[in-house]
């Protein structure tokens, strides 16, 4: 089994403090926020139980991604997902929009996209694209992935106890 790539909190928060950039995030779709960010009013949490590859074959999953948790929480425009690694800072993605298959949140940035499906009760899914083949603006300001193949792994992400 190989070790999966996937971006940690950490690479999160480095990615978006780009010192000497006039201040522009690198990362789209959300913005980082202060590790003790209070989790009043969540409707969902749920942490990583596993993932899988693009074949569907499983593979490794490092301590830091595993000890992320996912809560879903009230925003000023609607519900937004906040991704946390225990003791770091946070990063919260408000670009989200309904589908049948239940809410998604998407953010993106240097040839990497996440998006992640939550739908109204069980399991929900974290997908990894690697160059997502952009992305576009619907009406609602929203911003998809334009996915030209699977994602490079899938995770599915259960709820807490």
């Amino acid at each position: 089994m190989r070790l999966v790539h996937l971006l940690s909190h950490s690479a999160l928060a480095c990615l978006t403090l780009v010192a000497g950039c006039g201040g522009v995030s690198m990362i789209h779709g959300g913005r980082t926020v202060d590790s003790d960010l209070s989790l009043t009013g969540q409707t969902a949490s749920y942490t990583l139980a596993g993932c899988v590859d693009e074949n569907g074959a499983a593979i490794e999953v490092s301590a830091t991604v595993a000890a992320v948790t996912y809560h879903i929480l009230p925003g000023e425009t609607g519900p937004e997902l906040l991704q946390r690694n225990p003791g770091e800072d946070g990063f919260v993605i408000s670009n989200s929009w309904e589908e049948a298959d239940g809410r998604h949140y998407f953010w993106w940035g240097l040839g990497v996209g996440m998006e992640y499906v939550v739908p109204t009760a069980g399991n929900a899914q974290r997908r990894e694209y690697v160059r997502p083949g952009g992305r576009t603006e619907e009406s609602d300001g929203t911003r998809r992935p334009v996915v030209t193949g699977p994602p490079a792994a899938t995770c599915t992400l259960v709820p807490a106890a």
